[in-house]
């Protein structure tokens, strides 16, 4: 909690804040807690201390934008970061190979790769040349080298979910069946 002291201007009020513990201080010795006892000490404090108190000036509009947009930043990466949880979670219970292929979930490649290959029989039956060809339009930055290392990847002996886990998580329901949304710089892990 902040305490104010307050003073009275011809263009209106200037706020000066005032550290709690300095009117903790000053409270009598039976330590009586009142708002009309803080009051009272606070004004006395603004008045034996106004040299030594700063006034608290109001952001300026460019930086109370800064600091909404700060907020909503610091939000969506929150949310973001909860949905690749899930999404890590999900692919953990029914294709433990998916987490295996792109270094970021986040990544727009990642994603419209799961979306067309959302199970391990549908990336075992694509080609090379038709995940090189969605890499590609991902942007992905070496669509050959990726799309020959899943390859090789998923041929390998696997773990399989059974097939009501599978049926769960890729239903439309579960997320991955969905269209994908994906802001333009996602590839870059923001």
């Amino acid at each position: 909690m902040v305490c104010s002291c307050a003073t009275l201007l011809e263009d209106g009020v200037a706020l000066y804040p005032v550290n709690p513990k300095t009117v903790d201080r000053k409270r009598p010795a039976s330590g009586a807690k009142t708002d009309l006892i803080d009051a009272y000490l606070l004004a006395k404090h603004g008045r034996s201390e106004f040299a030594d108190l700063r006034r608290l000036d109001p952001d300026s509009p460019t930086v109370a934008e800064l600091k909404v947009l700060t907020r909503d930043q610091d939000t969506l990466i929150q949310m973001q970061t909860r949905l690749v949880n899930q999404l890590t979670a999900c692919l953990k219970a029914y294709s433990p190979v998916a987490l295996t292929l792109f270094t970021k979930l986040q990544q727009k490649s990642t994603l419209l790769f799961l979306q067309a290959y959302p199970t391990l029989e549908a990336v075992q039956a694509a080609t090379q040349e038709q995940l090189q060809v969605l890499l590609k339009q991902a942007g992905h930055p070496m669509p050959a080298k990726v799309a020959s290392t899943i390859v090789e990847a998923v041929r390998q002996p696997q773990l399989c979910a059974d097939p009501i886990t599978v049926k769960t998580r890729i239903s439309p329901d579960a997320g991955l069946g969905r269209p994908v949304v994906v802001p333009d710089r996602a590839d870059q892990g923001i």
